[in-house]
């Protein structure tokens, strides 16, 4: 099993929270006080290619179920990690 794993920012610092345990059973109270909850963004339709899409911004060159984005519940279109299918450079 991958253990548990709760990041931060403190000061601007990304910190790894240790005992992330308490920070989970906080958010599952739904006290996400000094938390950044992201989730995935949601594909727009796009009727050209008859599918739904995310925009990558010409950065990734192959479709996927695995292409994802993460976005913060307050700005849905800033995205602050997206991972998506590449062609190898030659």
């Amino acid at each position: 099993a991958t253990p548990a794993l709760a990041l931060y920012m403190l000061n601007n610092d990304l910190r790894i929270l240790e005992g992330a345990g308490a920070a989970i059973r906080a958010f599952k109270k739904g006290d996400e006080t000094d938390m950044v909850v992201m989730r995935n963004k949601s594909p727009k339709w796009n009727d050209a290619l008859g599918a739904y899409c995310l925009n990558f911004n010409g950065r990734v060159t192959h479709a996927s179920v695995k292409n994802f984005q993460l976005v913060a519940d307050d700005d849905p279109d800033f995205v602050i990690l997206q991972f998506g299918k590449a062609m190898a450079m030659l």
